[in-house]
């Protein structure tokens, strides 16, 4: 039985009105192609690259032309992405912290901030006698002027990539390695604010940056330095005690 005349297999729009056999390799070849542009489409709903970077936010914070400038005014500043730069501050402060005596000083705002965090805050509050005081602004510009070259650079292997909708989960286990961290800076180990300031600075980096990879990266890391001080601390405490009469 032939064609009818005048049919040629093919619609108005040019496509074959038959079905196309295809081979197994090329019906898997275009399956993994349409499953890869699939996962690009939900990956880019992650990415946020409107949101300003961290050398932005340290050089909006010193703006102005006064002379002087409140603490407040500089916490409102650099909580306008939440207590993720005020953490990053802190955290850098203990990783300079030679003098002894200074981390215990400088875990107890990290505390503060953990259980800040913990409680869903997302602007730094100071007591009102504590946000008058004045700081020059041309020592802040000074000591700003210093850090951002090396901000800069860590920018360089952060962007906003792969950032979870929920972040508010994020943010709660942030809060708690962040007030694990402030809890072991504060006993006099010698160089034991070491590896918590360096967890906390890593965490600031990638909730300030919105890098879900870089705060992935933190949070692992986090975890196992509170697995490992945990277990450094029931082992000297066993050892304490094997020393105990009876």
């Amino acid at each position: 039985m032939g064609r009818v005349k005048g049919e040629t297999g093919r619609g108005k729009s040019g496509r074959s009105l038959w079905p196309v056999r295809r081979s197994p390799a090329r019906k898997r070849k275009r399956r993994s192609h349409e499953l890869r542009r699939r996962l690009r489409e939900r990956l880019a709903r992650f990415r946020n690259p409107r949101l300003p970077r961290l050398s932005q936010i340290i050089e909006a914070a010193t703006e102005g032309q006064t002379e002087t400038m409140t603490l407040g005014t500089l916490a409102d500043r650099l909580s306008g992405r939440g207590l993720a730069p005020v953490v990053l501050v802190i955290g850098f402060l203990n990783i300079f912290a030679i003098i002894p005596g200074t981390s215990t000083i400088l875990g107890l705002p990290l505390l503060f901030l953990g259980g800040s965090l913990i409680a869903g805050a997302r602007r730094l509050w100071l007591p009102a006698r504590l946000r008058g005081q004045s700081i020059r602004t041309a020592s802040l510009r000074a000591a700003t002027d210093k850090a951002l070259p090396y901000v800069r650079r860590i920018e360089r292997w952060v962007r906003p990539r792969y950032w979870p909708p929920g972040e508010w989960v994020f943010y709660r286990i942030f809060g708690v390695i962040v007030l694990i961290a402030g809890m072991v800076i504060v006993l006099p180990i010698p160089f034991g604010n070491l590896l918590p300031a360096l967890v906390v600075i890593a965490l600031s980096i990638g909730f300030i940056e919105r890098d879900g990879l870089w705060a992935t990266a933190g949070l692992v890391l986090g975890t196992g330095v509170s697995f490992l001080l945990i277990k450094v601390a029931s082992e000297t405490l066993r050892y304490l005690l094997s020393y105990l009469p009876g």
